[in-house]
C-alpha cells in the first residue's frame, strides 16, 4: 500500500509543476487561481486542451501517470502556438521552466484546444524526430522506473542462472532509484569502448532517494547491484554508473554469516545449497586429453572447465548430477572435491583485500563469522572492529574524512569510540561458489548500490560457437520466473 501511495503522491508532485505556468491559465480564460490547487489544476488544463476529463484518472497509475503528464505539457505548448521538436523537447525535459518562460512570454496567446487546431503536414524527418524523441524519452523512464535488460556474462550464478541468460530485472521491487548523475547518453551505462568515451559528465550529481517499492531485500533473491569495488581502473563512476553484478543476497542486515569447509550457515543455521549448485572438482584421468576434448567428451560446456591443475588433472566446475555421470568414464581415475584447506589466508579476501595484508585467516571455503551492519546497529569501535568496517564507514556512510591512526578510528579529526551505521548492507554470494568474485572477496553492498531483482528470464543462449543460433537457445528456459 505504500508503493502505491508514495506513486500517487507522485501525481500530486506532478500537477504542482502546472503552478509554474500560472499565467497559462489567464491566457486560456481560466481562473489564475485553479493553477494553484494541485489536481485541480490538472483538471483545469485537460479543459484548455481540450482532452477527456477521464484522463485525470490515468494519475492514478504507476509509470503511466508521467507520460499523461508529459503529454499534457506538449498539450499546452501546442494550444500556445509552441508545435516544433525543440519546444516539445523543452517541455517533456524541463515542464514547470518550460510553463513558466512560456506564461510570461507577452507575444504568446492562447489559440484554441488541440482538436481545433489545424493540422501541420510535417516532414518524413519531422514526424521520425518526434518518434524517435518520444520512444527515447518512454524508454528511459520505463527502464528507470519499472524493468530493465540485464545479460548474465559469467558462470558465478550457475547452475540457477546461466551465461547466456537474459532477464528483465524489477526496479518495482525495492523501489526505484532516483537519478544521480542526470547527463547521460540514453540507453548507456559506463561507456563507449568503440569510441573511447564516457557516455556520461559528472559535473551535476544529485541527491539520490529510494522510492518505495512491493517487498525488501529478501534472502537468496537474485539480486542485481552497482558493485562496491570499481574494477575499472583508476577511473571511478557514480554510484548508478559503477559495474552491475548479479548475485544471491545470502546475508541480511543484522546477520551472522559464516562459510565453515565451504557449508554456508547464517546465525547458526545452515543455509541450503542452491538447486543444480556446482563445486569444483580435481578430475584426474588415465591419460592426458585436450581441454577440447575433455569438454567434448564429458558433454560440458566452456564456463565449466577452469583450467589444469597439472598433467592429466583438471578443475572443473561440476553439479552433483555430473560428477556421478563422470566417475564412470572409463578415463577416469578419480575425482576429488577442490577446496581451500583452513588457515590458509587469502590475500584477497575481504577485509585483507581493503589493507593488502594478511589480516584473518580467511579463503573463500573458510570465511567469517562476519556480522552484517544494519540500518541503526551501534558497534564499539575496537581494533578488529576497524579492520572490518573501516571501508563501508569511510567510502558509504557520507562521512567527510576517515583514517585509522594506531588502534583508533577518526572521523573528522575526532576519535570515535562507537559507531551507528547510516544505511543498511548486504552479503552477496553467487550460486557457483567455487567460481564467483563476490562479498567474500570486495565486501559489503550498501543499499544505495541495490538496482534491482531478476524476476524473468525471456531468453537463453548456450555460449557454443560450434552450434548454429537455434541449436544454441535453450528453449525450455524460455520465459521462466528467476528464484
Amino acid at each position: 500500500m505504500a508503493f502505491l501511495l508514495t506513486y500517487w503522491a507522485l501525481s500530486v508532485f506532478l500537477s504542482l509543476n502546472l503552478i509554474a505556468g500560472y499565467k497559462l491559465y489567464e491566457k486560456a480564460g481560466l481562473k489564475k487561481s485553479d493553477a494553484f490547487v494541485p489536481v485541480l489544476n490538472f483538471l483545469k488544463a485537460l479543459e484548455m486542451t481540450g482532452k477527456p476529463k477521464w484522463h485525470a484518472a490515468l494519475l492514478l497509475i504507476p509509470v503511466i501517470n508521467f507520460f499523461v503528464f508529459i503529454s499534457l505539457v506538449v498539450d499546452i505548448a501546442r494550444c500556445f502556438g509552441k508545435r516544433d521538436t525543440k519546444d516539445h523537447a523543452f517541455a517533456m525535459l524541463l515542464p514547470p521552466v518550460f510553463l513558466y518562460m512560456l506564461g510570461n512570454d507577452e507575444s504568446v496567446e492562447f489559440q484554441a484546444k488541440v482538436q481545433d487546431l489545424d493540422k501541420i503536414k510535417k516532414s518524413s524527418t519531422r514526424e521520425w524526430t518526434d518518434a524517435i524523441l518520444f520512444a527515447i524519452y518512454a524508454a528511459t523512464l520505463v527502464r528507470w522506473a519499472t524493468f530493465e535488460a540485464y545479460t548474465i556474462p559469467t558462470p558465478s550464478m550457475e547452475g540457477s542462472l546461466m551465461v547466456g541468460d537474459y532477464l528483465f530485472v524489477s526496479k518495482l521491487h525495492y523501489g526505484a532509484r532516483t537519478p544521480k548523475t542526470p547527463l547521460q547518453l540514453p540507453f548507456t551505462h559506463q561507456r563507449i569502448e568503440t569510441l573511447d568515451m564516457k557516455t556520461y559528465l559528472d559535473w551535476i550529481q544529485l541527491p539520490q532517494y529510494r522510492l518505495p517499492g512491493f517487498s525488501e531485500v529478501q534472502r537468496f533473491d537474485a539480486v542485481v547491484f552497482n558493485v562496491p569495488k570499481e574494477g575499472d581502473g583508476p577511473e571511478k563512476h557514480p554510484v548508478d554508473l559503477k559495474t552491475n553484478y548479479i548475485k544471491s543476497c545470502v546475508g541480511l542486515p543484522g546477520d551472522v554469516l559464516q562459510v565453515e569447509d565451504q557449508v554456508l550457515s547464517i546465525n547458526g543455521e545452515v543455509a541450503p545449497l542452491p538447486e543444480n549448485a556446482q563445486h569444483r572438482y580435481s578430475v584426474t584421468l588415465k591419460n592426458n586429453m585436450s581441454l577440447e576434448k575433455v569438454q567434448k567428451e564429458f558433454e560440458l560446456s566452456n564456463d565449466n572447465i577452469q583450467g589444469i591443475e597439472s598433467i592429466g588433472v583438471y578443475l572443473i566446475d561440476l553439479t552433483q548430477e555430473q560428477v556421478q555421470k563422470i566417475e564412470k568414464h572409463s578415463n577416469v581415475v578419480k575425482v576429488e572435491l577442490f577446496k581451500s584447506p583452513k588457515n590458509f589466508t587469502h590475500p584477497g579476501t575481504y577485509p585483507n583485500s581493503v589493507f593488502k595484508k594478511s589480516l584473518y585467516a580467511w579463503n573463500a571455503d573458510f570465511y567469517g563469522p562476519l556480522t552484517i551492519p544494519a540500518e541503526g546497529m551501534t558497534i564499539e569501535l575496537n581494533q578488529d572492529n576497524i579492520i572490518r568496517y573501516f571501508e563501508i564507514i569511510s567510502k558509504y556512510e557520507g562521512n567527510e574524512k576517515v583514517e585509522i591512526k594506531g588502534n583508533s578510528l577518526l572521523i573528522d579529526g575526532e576519535a570515535a569510540k562507537e559507531y551507528t551505521f547510516k544505511q543498511n548492507y548486504y552479503f552477496m554470494m553467487g550460486d557457483n561458489r567455487n567460481n564467483s568474485l563476490d562479498s567474500r572477496f570486495w565486501g559489503f553492498v550498501p543499499e544505495d548500490h541495490v538496482v534491482g531483482k531478476a524476476v524473468f528470464i525471456w531468453l537463453s543462449i548456450e555460449n557454443n560457437s560450434q552450434k548454429g543460433f537455434f541449436s544454441r537457445i535453450r528453449w525450455s528456459r524460455l520465459f521462466n520466473f528467476v528464484g
